[in-house]
């Protein structure tokens, strides 16, 4: 078995410092040479916390794994929601494209409407008007 060197000279106060920690040091551990636990204050503690913290890691990487479709339906079901949105957004696009139907008291003005829309006038005389090719076209 191989020994321990001595430590090194100091001089000076340090040395009373040094020697303190090492009483301290030597006090905490047991006969193998290893660190005691129950000397350390709140080294009970300190591992209950540290199992807590691993187990909740655990938990965190099993439901983010869960999540990304690792396990269970729920990935499958993301995917599908996800198939869902693009759906939609689609047709909210194809629908916002559509032609509209919109009225007023008034004759539309340039800035109204897209190609396409049409515009009913409201009050007499009362027209219909198409927008095409940016400008309002009165049909009736």
């Amino acid at each position: 078995m191989a020994k321990v060197p001595p430590p090194p000279q100091l001089t000076g106060p340090e040395w009373q410092l040094f020697n303190r920690w090492l009483l301290e040091l030597t006090a905490i551990l047991d006969a193998s040479g290893g660190v005691d636990p129950t000397q350390i204050p709140g080294y009970d503690a300190l591992q209950t916390q540290v199992t807590q913290n691993t187990s909740d890691i655990q938990t965190a990487e099993l439901n983010i794994s869960t999540l990304a479709g690792g396990q269970g339906n729920q990935g499958t079901a993301i995917a599908s929601l996800q198939n869902r949105m693009t759906t939609a957004e689609g047709n909210i696009t194809t629908l916002a494209a559509r032609a509209q139907v919109f009225n007023g008291a008034a004759a539309p003005t340039g800035a109204d409407g897209l190609d396409g829309d049409w515009w009913a006038k409201t009050s007499a005389p009362t027209h219909i008007y198409v927008k095409v090719a940016g400008a309002w076209v009165t049909i009736v």
